[in-house]
């Protein structure tokens, strides 16, 4: 059930090791996907449903979400700039 986050992993690895520097748009287009992807249901696709169960076992799975989001906050909007 992890395939999904392993190919995301990949992508960005990918994006990354690209000469230039990822543009803007491929970087919003990464951080969306990564939203996407890590969205808890439990009527959603195979990952989002496991992850919903796993949020519902664990409140540390939890914890670790409540603090990936603020971190996808912090990446659209820098400290200082809002």
């Amino acid at each position: 059930w992890l395939r999904e986050l392993s190919q995301f992993i990949v992508l960005v690895d990918e994006t990354l090791d690209q000469k230039e520097a990822p543009s803007l748009e491929a970087a919003n287009r990464l951080a969306g996907q990564a939203a996407e992807l890590l969205s808890p249901g439990e009527n959603g696709g195979n990952f989002a449903r496991r992850y919903w169960e796993a949020m519902q076992r664990d409140p540390a799975v939890v914890l670790a979400h409540r603090d990936m989001i603020g971190e996808f906050g912090a990446l659209a909007y820098p400290r200082g700039s809002a």
